[in-house]
C-alpha cells in the first residue's frame, strides 16, 4: 500500500480517486454482459480482430463483404489498436486457436473490446474535474465529473466500442492541461521548477514531467519500432527497384523524437510540460479521427487567446525583441511541432508508404471532404445540436440551460481571475464543437460529444458558485429555465425512447420511424419508466432550485468547502466498485440462459454508485443537491444495465450466432448471409463466412450484385447439406423461394429473439 501512497497523499488526491471508483461502480459491472451493437462495435472489432490475425499493425483490413474493398481506409488507426489490445490480453485470436465461434460462445470479446474505450470515458472525467479542480476548487471539480459520467451521451458512447470516446478523451486531456497552461497564474506555471541530474542531462523534477515522459515514450516508441520493421520502402532508379529497410522511412520521426527529448531536457517550467501534455494528447485523437484531432483543440484556444486578449504573451511587441522572445519560447515554437509529429504523424507515413495515395484520397477526400459537404447521417441546421445536448445531457438538462445564461451574465470584458478565466474557456470550448459540428452537413447526433466536457465546467461552476454565494438571480435562472428545459427534454425521451438510443447508434438515419424496428411488447414499453424518471429529475432539480431561492433570501453563511475522505476511507470506497463487480458477475445468469443482465441488476449499479456519493459527501448538509446527484446515479445506471442491455439482442446478433454455434453439427454446417450487412455476421463468426483466405465458390455472404444467383450456383454446388442462414426478417419468405424446390419445407427459423433478423436452418 506504501506504493500507491501518491494517490492518497492529499485531500484533493483522495477525491479524484474516489471519482474514479464511482466511474468505475457506474460502467464496469455490466459491460460485457450484452452484445455488440451492429453496426460500428461489430464493425470495428472485426477490423481489430484483422490486425490480431494478420500480425499486422499497420494497415486496416476489413474483407467482410462482395461489395467493399478488402481496405479499410475510413478512420484511423487508434481505435483498433485499442481493441486489438484488449483482445490480445484477453487471449481472443490467438494462435493455433481454431474454434470460429469463440467470438460468440461467452461474453470475453464484448469485455475485451469496450474496456478500453471506458477507461477513456473515465480519463475524460478526470481530465474536467483535474482542471476545475486546479481553477475552482474540489467541489466545482467534483460536481463537473460527476455531470458529464452521469449525463445520458457521455455514458452511453462510454461503453461502446467506437471511435469517438478514443477521440473525444485525448482532446479534453489536450484541453484540460492547454488549459491549465494558459489559465493558472503566471506565478504557478512560470517559476521555475527543481532539477536533477540524469547521466549528463538535468532534468525536470515534477510529477508532470515523468508522466509526460512515460505517456510520450509509451505512445511513440512501438510505433516506429513496428513501423521501421513491418513496412519497408521501396523505390527505383532508372530500370531498377530498390527495397530498404522500413527504419529509412521512420527517420524523420525518429529524429523528431530525438530532437524533441533533447529539447524536453530544457524545459524549464510545469506550462511548458503542459503544453507539451496537450500536444501528445492532441496526436493522439488525431491517430483516433483524424485532423480534427488538433484542429478542434488549436480553434478553442486561439479563440480563448483572442477574446482574452492574451495572445499578446505569445507575440513579439516589438521587430527588436524577436530574439529575446524566441529565446524565452523556444519549447513552444520547435518543441510542440516536434511532438505532435512524433506521435501522430508516423502511422500516416507508413501507410502513404505502404498504399500510397489512395489511401490519402479516401480518408481526407471522402471521410473528411465528403463528410463536410454531406454524405451520410442527418441533414440539419444550428439547432439540430440544441436538441442532441437536451437529451444527452439528461438528467442535467435544466444545469446546462442555467450555467450557460449565468456564465454568459458574468461575462462583462476580459476576466482577471482563474475562476471566470476557466469559465470563458468553458463557454468557448462547448461554443467550438457546437459550431463545428454545425457547420459540418454530415450530422450524427453523437458529434456533439467533444462539447460535453465544457457544459460539464459550467455546471460544475455553477453548482459551487450557487452553494458558495446563493444567488436569487441564478437561483431564478434554474427554476424558470432548467426546470421547465428538464422537465421538456425528459418527455420527448418518455414519448420517444428511441432518442436515447440515438445519442449513439447508426440505425436511426434513414426516418425517425425507421430503421430498425423498437421491440414490440409490454417488457420494452419504456414510455411510462421514462416518465417517471423525467419527473424525478424535475423535481430533484425543482428541489435544489428552491433550496438556493431560500437559502438567497435568508442570505445563508456560504457552503464550506467540500470535506476530502480519509486515507484509509479512500481505499475502503475501492470496495464499492469490485464489490458490485464481482456481485454482478455472480448475479448473472451463466451464458446462454439469458443473453443480457438481470431486470434488476441496474438497482445493484444505482444504489452502490449512490452509496459511494453519499459517503464522499457525508459532511455535505446541502440534501437536495446529494439527491440530485443520487438520482444521476440511479439514472446511468437504469441507462446502462436495464434500457440498454434489455433492446441489446435487437440490436446485435450475438444470441442469433451463439445459436448457430450451439447448434450445428460441426463445421461441415455453414452459416449463410443473405442480403444482410450488419457486420455483427462477420465478427461473430471470425469472418469465416467471407474469408480472404478462401476460395471465392466456399464464401457464404450473398449481397449486391446477383446475390440471388449467386446463392442457387452455391446451393447446387452444396447439395444434401443442412445450412444455417441469419437473414432480415422481411426477407425470410423471399429466401424459401429461392431454395431448391425439396428444400423449402425445411426452411424454419430457430432463433427470433432479434426483432430484425432471423437465424434459419433448411436442408439442401
Amino acid at each position: 500500500m506504501g506504493r500507491l501512497d501518491f494517490l492518497t497523499r492529499t485531500p484533493d488526491r483522495r477525491i479524484g480517486l474516489a471519482l474514479f471508483f464511482l466511474c468505475a461502480t457506474l460502467y464496469f459491472p455490466f459491460a460485457g454482459n450484452y452484445g455488440l451493437w451492429d453496426p460500428w462495435e461489430t464493425h470495428y472489432s472485426e477490423v481489430a480482430r484483422q490486425m490480431i490475425m494478420r500480425h499486422d499493425w499497420v494497415s486496416l483490413w476489413w474483407p467482410g463483404s462482395p461489395q467493399d474493398r478488402n481496405e479499410f481506409w475510413s478512420k484511423p488507426v487508434l481505435t483498433f489498436w485499442l481493441m486489438s489490445l484488449g483482445l490480445g490480453v484477453a487471449g481472443l485470436e490467438r494462435a493455433g486457436h481454431a474454434f470460429d465461434g469463440e467470438m460468440a460462445v461467452g461474453w470475453t470479446a464484448e469485455w475485451a473490446v469496450r474496456t478500453p474505450f471506458i477507461l477513456c470515458g473515465i480519463a475524460c472525467v478526470w481530465a474536467v474535474w483535474y482542471l476545475t479542480r486546479r481553477l475552482a476548487g474540489r467541489r466545482a471539480g467534483l460536481w463537473a465529473g460527476a455531470a458529464l459520467a452521469t449525463s445520458a451521451q457521455f455514458f452511453y458512447v462510454s461503453r461502446q466500442a467506437m471511435t469517438d470516446m478514443a477521440f473525444v478523451a485525448p482532446i479534453a486531456v489536450a484541453l484540460c492541461f492547454g488549459g491549465l497552461a494558459l489559465l493558472l497564474p503566471a506565478d504557478e506555471v512560470e517559476s521555475e521548477l527543481p532539477r536533477f541530474r540524469w547521466w549528463r542531462f538535468s532534468l525536470p523534477k515534477t510529477t508532470a514531467f515523468f508522466v509526460l515522459l512515460a505517456v510520450l515514450l509509451l505512445v511513440t516508441v512501438p510505433q516506429l519500432a513496428i513501423f521501421s520493421w513491418q513496412v519497408p520502402v521501396g523505390f527505383n532508379l532508372g530500370r531498377h527497384a530498390f527495397r530498404v529497410a522500413g527504419v529509412v522511412g521512420m527517420l524523420p520521426w525518429i529524429l523528431a523524437l530525438a530532437a524533441y527529448l533533447w529539447l524536453l531536457s530544457r524545459a524549464t517550467c510545469r506550462r511548458q510540460i503542459y503544453l507539451h501534455i496537450a500536444f501528445v494528447m492532441c496526436g493522439l485523437s488525431t491517430l483516433a479521427k483524424g485532423p480534427a484531432g488538433v484542429g478542434l483543440p488549436v480553434i478553442v484556444v486561439l479563440l480563448y487567446l483572442l477574446v482574452q486578449g492574451e495572445y499578446r504573451r505569445f507575440v513579439p511587441d516589438s521587430p527588436k525583441r524577436v530574439g529575446a522572445w524566441i529565446e524565452r519560447h523556444p519549447l513552444e515554437l520547435a518543441a510542440g511541432v516536434l511532438l505532435f509529429a512524433a506521435v501522430a504523424c508516423p502511422w500516416y507515413h507508413a501507410m502513404l508508404i505502404r498504399h500510397g495515395t489512395g489511401f490519402w484520397n479516401e480518408f481526407i477526400g471522402d471521410n473528411y471532404v465528403h463528410r463536410a459537404a454531406g454524405r451520410h447521417g442527418d441533414r440539419g441546421t444550428f439547432e439540430y445540436y440544441i436538441l442532441q445536448v437536451g437529451h444527452g445531457m439528461f438528467p442535467w438538462t435544466g444545469f446546462v440551460a442555467a450555467s450557460l445564461v449565468a456564465s454568459l451574465a458574468r461575462l462583462r470584458g476580459p476576466v482577471s481571475d482563474a475562476r471566470g478565466k476557466l469559465r470563458l474557456f468553458a463557454l468557448l470550448w462547448f461554443f467550438t464543437m457546437f459550431m463545428v459540428m454545425s457547420l459540418v452537413n454530415t450530422k450524427f447526433h453523437h458529434y456533439i460529444l467533444p462539447g460535453l466536457p465544457g457544459l460539464a465546467i459550467l455546471i460544475g461552476l455553477f453548482i459551487d458558485d450557487l452553494l458558495a454565494s446563493p444567488s436569487r438571480r441564478e437561483a431564478a435562472a434554474l427554476l424558470g429555465l432548467g426546470v421547465p428545459l428538464v422537465a421538456l427534454a425528459g418527455r420527448d425521451l418518455a414519448m420517444y425512447p428511441a432518442r436515447l438510443l440515438w445519442l449513439f447508434d447508426y440505425d436511426y438515419v434513414n426516418a425517425p420511424n425507421g430503421g430498425r424496428p423498437w421491440p414490440p411488447g409490454e417488457e420494452y414499453d419504456y414510455k411510462a419508466r421514462l416518465a417517471v424518471w423525467a419527473i424525478v429529475a424535475t423535481a430533484a432539480t425543482l428541489w435544489f432550485a428552491v433550496d438556493v431561492l431560500r437559502r438567497a433570501r435568508r442570505a445563508e453563511a456560504p457552503a464550506a468547502e467540500l470535506a476530502a475522505p480519509s486515507k484509509g476511507t479512500s481505499w475502503l470506497l475501492g470496495l464499492i466498485p469490485l464489490v458490485t463487480l464481482v456481485a454482478a458477475q455472480l448475479w448473472q445468469p451463466k451464458f446462454g440462459d439469458r443473453p443480457t443482465p438481470l431486470a434488476h441488476g441496474w438497482i445493484l449499479v444505482g444504489a452502490a454508485s449512490g452509496l459511494l456519493l453519499l459517503v464522499l459527501l457525508a459532511h455535505t448538509r446541502r440534501l437536495a443537491l446529494l439527491t440530485m446527484g443520487i438520482v444521476a446515479c440511479l439514472w446511468t445506471g437504469w441507462g446502462l444495465d436495464r434500457l440498454l442491455t434489455d433492446v441489446s439482442p435487437h440490436w446485435s446478433q450475438k444470441q442469433l450466432l451463439a445459436t448457430y454455434y450451439q447448434t450445428r453439427a460441426n463445421e461441415n454446417e455453414p452459416l449463410i448471409a443473405w442480403q444482410l450487412y450488419w457486420r455483427g455476421e462477420n465478427f461473430y463468426t471470425k469472418n469465416t463466412i467471407y474469408d480472404h483466405r478462401l476460395p471465392q465458390k466456399e464464401k457464404t455472404v450473398f449481397v449486391s450484385e446477383r446475390n440471388a444467383e449467386k446463392l442457387q450456383d452455391y446451393f447446387r454446388s452444396h447439395p444434401g447439406r443442412r445450412v444455417f442462414f441469419v437473414i432480415e426478417r422481411a426477407r425470410f419468405e423471399s429466401l424459401r423461394a429461392l431454395l431448391p424446390e425439396a428444400a423449402r419445407s425445411s426452411l424454419r427459423a430457430i432463433d427470433e429473439s432479434n426483432n430484425k433478423v432471423y437465424l434459419a436452418v433448411a436442408q439442401i
